[in-house]
């Protein structure tokens, strides 16, 4: 993922009042997908793409989470395959040019990023009436050049601060991280937890309080295949120290939340090798992008007066008859006087409509 800051619209504040922060989601809910091992064992592995990834393959991991912990809600609907190779599948996907359009050395788009997770979702039939979203960054991207995709109300340009993160993950949704780096590329982290101890109540994060702890998917696993090619898990969860400056003047401004972590900086289609690491690799938390399933997925809804996309539940309860992968075209044309929906206006009519005389509830 590649972002170029021309301006750090950091509105985030220091807080005015002291607070002493904890949330930790269990590590073995995400999944442990590795972007540099993506096509390893494809026909035509495509290494190049695999680079610049960490958007969909973070994404992956972050299904895997929301997968367990809406399962009930989500129903026969996966938005993501199951066990390494189903992942792998669904990150594959999700990078497409159908979806996120990841390209080799420029990564996704904020653009892409923002579009291709909705559209995804949609796809998956997991639509809106299940999924909500909420996200800061600066700065908001542009709408897409297909004209079909304007920005998201649910998008503000903003940085997040750790008050956010910590709201979010204690919400049970899904949390993406955008980090970009002094030079300007960018990359992507599923929010596992994260801790801040205001040691002197200042308000402020300063170095050494916090940390979050994340599934980096450049180093996503506790072990790898004997060949190095692949992970196996459990899920890794890297620790990533971050501070507020209040002396900074570059880019990323006063109230920005820094970073530094020892980051794996191995090359696609090479098999892993924990020497191969940048043990100061720094930047700033521009962005982030929150998930949670909220309902049902919608389907098309059957009832007496027409027809609507709501979710199974809503539509029992109208007596209604519905199909998540259903269209509205197959639903019997609607016919005044038919109050039970068989097609025909007759006796039963009658005496259904007598059945339900009275008071309306």
């Amino acid at each position: 993922m590649r972002y170029l800051i021309t301006a750090a619209a950091a509105l985030s504040l220091a807080g005015s009042a002291t607070a002493d922060l904890y949330s930790m989601n269990d590590a073995n809910d995400y999944g442990y997908l590795w972007q540099l091992g993506l096509s390893y064992d494809l026909p035509k592995p495509n290494y190049d793409v695999d680079q610049d990834s960490c958007v969909p393959t973070t994404w992956t991991n972050c299904f895997v989470y929301a997968q367990k912990q809406y399962e009930a809600k989500l129903g026969d609907v996966e938005i993501v395959g199951s066990e390494y190779s189903g992942w792998t599948a669904t990150a594959l996907l999700l990078r497409s040019a159908q979806f996120m359009n990841t390209q080799p050395s420029d990564g996704t788009s904020g653009e892409d990023h923002i579009f291709g997770l909705q559209d995804y979702l949609n796809y998956t039939g997991a639509g809106p009436l299940a999924t909500s979203y909420q996200g800061l960054t600066a700065p908001v991207p542009n709408s897409r050049e297909d004209g079909d995709h304007e920005v998201p109300e649910w998008l503000i340009a903003s940085t997040p601060n750790i008050e956010q993160l910590h709201r979010w993950l204690e919400a049970g949704a899904a949390v993406v991280l955008e980090i970009v780096w002094a030079h300007g590329d960018g990359h992507s982290l599923a929010l596992v937890g994260l801790e801040w101890f205001d040691s002197n109540e200042n308000g402020i994060v300063d170095q050494g309080e916090a940390t979050l702890f994340v599934v980096d998917p450049l180093d996503p696993s506790q072990h790898y295949s004997g060949n190095g090619m692949q992970a196996i898990g459990p899920t890794k969860l890297t620790h990533v120290p971050v501070w507020q400056d209040l002396n900074a003047t570059d880019q990323g401004g006063p109230f920005v939340l820094r970073l530094t972590y020892s980051q794996y900086i191995g090359l696609p289609g090479q098999p892993f090798d924990a020497n191969n690491v940048n043990p100061d690799a720094s930047g700033f938390l521009m962005g982030t992008i929150t998930l949670k399933i909220i309902d049902g997925p919608g389907g098309s809804c059957c009832l007496v007066t027409g027809c609507d996309v709501l979710t199974e539940t809503d539509c029992g309860e109208l007596g209604g008859s519905w199909a998540l992968q259903g269209s509205c075209d197959d639903c019997p044309e609607y016919c005044e006087g038919d109050t039970n929906g068989d097609g025909y206006v007759n006796m039963d009519d009658l005496l259904s409509m007598l059945g339900n005389w009275g008071a309306c509830p």
